[in-house]
């Protein structure tokens, strides 16, 4: 076949769509007219999209450096090709050359597969004197960096003017979205790209920067062989590192690259394993004085006695840790600058928080005791509460009033979760009746699986509400034990307890879920619309054990009296 666009002056958009087909020969002389001869009778050409396609077998056909004719025209170029094809390649390049006036440039890149995973030296295809950039190009990698490099607009993608000349901050930029195996293959984009990713200063390794193999032990040769080469070869400092493997547990090689860090200005630490072995963190991290944040997934670790805390740490993440119950609370308070702490600890820990700049906090696991002692920028808490049977004796026989020490220091609070046995561990202690705390900013309450038999976790229900002048958005879901709750109402206690003059002037929002429809829900609800005179919507579902109340409940709720006259009450019954 032979494509040649003959007394055509006027033509300004052309595709080709170049398709391989199993009867095409391997003439070098052929191909070499065909490209000579292609766009001579079509100077006009302003757009231009190529498709190819063609077997490795058309690889060492003749292709012209440049067309006979420059294509002055030429300003959009659009190629859909394969890295891997050197005649693309070579087909793409004569192009460019011969468009002295290109100003947009997109290269789609073929799906490909690569069977390497090191740092491979890629191969010169040459260079000629009217491309100002040399081009790089290693058969054996597929070009994937394209698909996000390429594909902007710009005057030449090859050429120094506007790709090799860009500003250092947005090579990173570019360099960082990338994956670190083809943010390496940047090398092939011209000589003064070479080694840039070797300056990186955000580096994320994890399981994929290698081939994937059934050989757990071949994959873990290889990544320990990619990270060390690629930090043994970067030049410059480091502020972020993140290392996420299932490979790797206590290689130590990691120590070795965790000292190589300590010595870079680090100022991001992330180590995340899978599971197994827990890491043990070296001595070294603890030399890291510039550490701003610091996220351990899996670890242990124990600071050495000279260690006087992270001066300039504001974000710490501890996940499945193990560490002494002293050594985390040491570790917070010697943290001047933490604004956000997470905790996820097994260990029934009896925590104190001293903190004075924390902002945000999430805890989560066996915990005896919270105590928040210093904490009073605090904005948003999370709580997730395991009952053990140890824990569980401990609440029976504390006799400290909780809410007070978890909530009585928080006065910047605006947003509180707390999730399975939080309002449990908050209902023990004291009368709270007697609390005068007020959270002015709070705006929303999200408590998950409350017990409305419990006359205490309605009570901390109710503190929270009424001392919350401007909550806007309350989340309940109820874990009532339906026989308990309908025989033991004790319904006094709303006559008792419950604030007859409160008003809910900021409640707009209001989701129930799990509800029962015992007695202590109807009242709770009952409460809530007829001291809500700004509420919108209220959705109530009800838990997938109730079958036969449903509808009793539901007549029931559009009867009650409602503060607000746009409120709109949502039953949801699907989820049975």
């Amino acid at each position: 076949m032979s494509i040649c666009l003959y007394n055509t002056p006027l033509l300004a958009e052309v595709l080709i769509g170049i398709r391989k087909h199993s009867t095409v020969e391997r003439n070098e002389e052929v191909s070499s007219l065909k490209w000579s001869k292609l766009f001579c009778g079509a100077p006009a050409i302003e757009k231009l999209t190529l498709v190819l396609d063609l077997s490795e077998t058309l690889a060492v056909a003749g292709v012209p450096s440049r067309l006979p004719s420059d294509l002055n025209h030429l300003k959009n170029l659009h190629i859909s090709m394969s890295f891997r094809s050197l005649y693309d390649v070579s087909c793409a390049l004569c192009l460019i050359r011969s468009a002295p006036n290109l100003q947009k440039l997109k290269i789609w890149i073929k799906a490909e597969l690569s069977r390497e995973s090191g740092l491979e030296e890629p191969s010169h295809v040459g260079k000629s004197p009217s491309l100002v950039a040399d081009v790089w190009v290693s058969a054996a990698l597929p070009f994937g960096i394209c698909r996000d490099a390429v594909g902007c607009s710009c005057q030449t993608l090859l050429m120094d003017s506007a790709f090799s000349d860009l500003p250092q901050s947005i090579i990173e930029t570019i360099l960082t979205k990338l994956p670190l195996r083809d943010a390496v293959r940047t090398s092939i984009l011209s000589t003064k790209w070479r080694y840039k990713w070797a300056t990186i200063t955000q580096l994320a390794f994890d399981d994929k920067c290698v081939t994937p193999s059934h050989d757990r032990a071949v994959a873990e040769i290889n990544l320990v062989k990619f990270v060390s080469r690629f930090l043994f070869l970067h030049d410059g400092p480091i502020h972020k590192f993140t290392l996420s493997t299932s490979y790797l547990q206590n290689t130590p090689e990691i120590d070795q690259w965790l000292l190589f860090l300590s010595r870079k200005d680090i100022k991001e630490l992330v180590l995340e394993f899978g599971e197994g072995e827990l890491f043990r963190v070296p001595s070294c991290l603890f030399t890291c004085r510039t550490l701003a944040r610091l996220e351990l997934v899996r670890c242990e670790f124990d600071p050495p006695p000279t260690f006087r805390g992270f001066l300039s740490l504001k974000y710490l993440n501890l996940q499945q840790v193990l560490v002494a119950p002293e050594v985390v609370e040491s570790l917070i308070s010697s943290c001047p600058l933490l604004e956000s702490l997470t905790l996820s600890y097994s260990d029934s820990l009896a925590l104190t928080v001293r903190a004075p700049n924390l902002k945000y906090l999430i805890l989560e696991g066996e915990f005896k005791d919270i105590c928040l002692e210093n904490t009073p920028l605090l904005v948003a808490i999370s709580v997730a509460m395991y009952m053990t049977d140890d824990i569980a004796e401990h609440f029976e026989h504390s006799s400290s009033c909780n809410f007070e020490k978890f909530l009585g220091g928080v006065p910047c609070l605006e947003r509180l979760i707390g999730h399975i046995y939080f309002t449990k561990y908050l209902s023990i202690g004291s009368d709270l009746g007697k609390v005068p705390i007020m959270y002015p900013r709070l705006k929303v309450i999200e408590l998950h699986q409350v017990s409305f038999e419990d006359m205490k976790e309605i009570l901390v229900i109710l503190r929270l509400i009424v001392n919350s002048p401007n909550l806007q958005e309350l989340h309940i879901s109820g874990s009532s034990n339906t026989s308990a709750a309908t025989e033991c109402p004790d319904l006094e206690f709303w006559e008792m307890e419950c604030p007859h003059d409160c008003t809910l002037e900021q409640l707009k929002t209001v989701k129930m879920t799990d509800m029962s429809a015992v007695p202590h829900e109807m009242k709770f609800i009952r409460f809530l619309l007829g001291n809500s005179p700004l509420l919108e919507v209220m959705s109530i579902t009800p838990s997938v054990y109730v079958t036969d109340g449903k509808l009793n409940m539901l007549v029931e709720l559009v009867r009650l009296r409602r503060a607000s006259s746009q409120a709109e009450i949502i039953f949801i019954q699907d989820q049975i």
